[in-house]
């Protein structure tokens, strides 16, 4: 069964009611890195929402607030990936020394 259809089955809208990983993983059988796949799959049909207050989890979205916490979320994360990246560039572009 898809994750979309066991959110939507189990009522998980909205950021309160999020179910978390772990009771995805108890009802799929999948491990937490199987979880994060499946997931990142679907979303390129549904719109699937996930949170990491609290105990975690993942939901469909109760209103565009769900979103825009959504989105907001993942643009701090790109940023974090992105600082932590620079680095590396600087010394990418450093001539060799092997």
């Amino acid at each position: 069964m898809q994750i979309f259809q066991i959110l939507k089955e189990a009522g998980a809208v909205g950021e309160h009611r999020a179910m978390t990983s772990k009771e995805l993983m108890h009802r799929t059988g999948l491990t937490r890195r199987g979880l994060v796949r499946r997931v990142n799959r679907e979303r390129k049909r549904h719109f699937i929402c996930s949170t990491t207050s609290g105990d975690g989890g993942y939901y469909r979205p109760d209103s565009r607030a769900d979103i825009q916490r959504f989105l907001d979320g993942q643009e701090q994360l790109i940023k974090r990936h992105a600082v932590s990246m620079r680095l590396a560039r600087r010394l990418m572009r450093r001539p060799s020394n092997d």
